[in-house]
């Protein structure tokens, strides 16, 4: 595990290093983000589909790369100044990384990965939207549409599937230690969900309706 971890980190590394000439310095890390959910979808696709072990190294290899990679990244940003929301993706990282000490047919990391990642696409897509409104200095119509998507696909993941896995798993397991130590994940994930549903402009949505 440890080697395909560090190899994944190289990679990520090497990949920021390749990006950072082409990329707004805002969006450099949401790509190299959505390139580790867009293969993190992929492989545990399969692999739920399939149970093709082969695949359980690659997804090692994805995840937790990318993970020691941003707790470095993030973990500098804390150095200069203490922020919640970096302090919790740190707390998020750590856990995952705990949780892929396990085969994934013990703790259901695999499932739960997919999930998550299902509904992270669409929050790295509204990121990208907000920050090229930024550089541009202009308001996009579709920012608000994919913000009200991006509520439905969440508020379904984190507040319907995720506890749904965590329930089944203390149900069915009897080491529950990695469940234990992510549980705080689920009620952010819920106070997440309800900011994106603030950010919102309804008004609008329905002034779209009408036209």
């Amino acid at each position: 595990m440890f080697f395909y971890i560090l190899f994944g980190f190289i990679f990520y590394n090497r990949c920021s290093n390749k990006i950072k000439p082409h990329v707004h310095p805002w969006l450099k890390e949401n790509t190299l983000s959505l390139l580790h959910a867009i293969i993190t979808l992929f492989f545990s696709a399969v692999w739920l589909k399939t149970n093709y072990d082969t695949l359980i190294p690659i997804v090692l290899f994805n995840t937790g790369g990318y993970y020691i990679y941003d707790i470095f990244n993030v973990g500098g940003k804390l150095m200069k100044k203490l922020d919640i929301m970096n302090s919790i993706y740190i707390y998020h990282h750590l856990v995952t990384l705990f949780g892929l000490s396990y085969s994934p047919y013990e703790f259901r990391w695999m499932e739960i990965m997919f999930w998550s990642e299902m509904a992270n696409i669409q929050t790295k897509y509204v990121y990208y939207l907000i920050k090229q409104e930024k550089i541009q200095k202009k308001r996009f119509r579709e920012t608000n549409m994919a913000k009200f998507f991006q509520f439905l696909l969440y508020a379904y993941v984190r507040i319907y599937i995720i506890p749904l896995l965590a329930y089944q798993e203390y149900t069915q397991k009897t080491d529950v230690l990695p469940l234990n130590m992510a549980m705080p994940m689920i009620p952010i994930g819920v106070i997440w969900t309800a900011f994106i549903f603030k950010s919102i402009r309804f008004e609008e949505l329905l002034s779209l309706n009408n036209t």
